[in-house]
């Protein structure tokens, strides 16, 4: 349960970070990417938290700790 908490909380930081960048960016056409940007900013946002909730409410103690503190068995 921890491997995919990590997973999806760097594929949605990934996502965070993309969107945020595409935020103030124009494409090769002149078109404004601002809302696909906060776009990608809000779902990458939404699976960050989402991923760490749901280690929160259905993982058990271990698997919260093994997560905050980066601990193996």
């Amino acid at each position: 349960m921890v491997e995919t908490t990590i997973f999806w909380s760097v594929l949605g930081g990934a996502l965070a970070i993309f969107g945020f960048y595409l935020i103030d960016h124009k494409n090769k056409q002149g078109k404004d990417c601002t809302v696909l940007g906060i776009s990608l900013l809000t779902v990458g946002i939404l699976i960050a938290v989402g991923a760490e909730l749901n280690l929160y409410v259905n993982g058990t103690q271990e698997d919260l700790v093994r997560f905050m503190f980066w601990m193996k068995d």
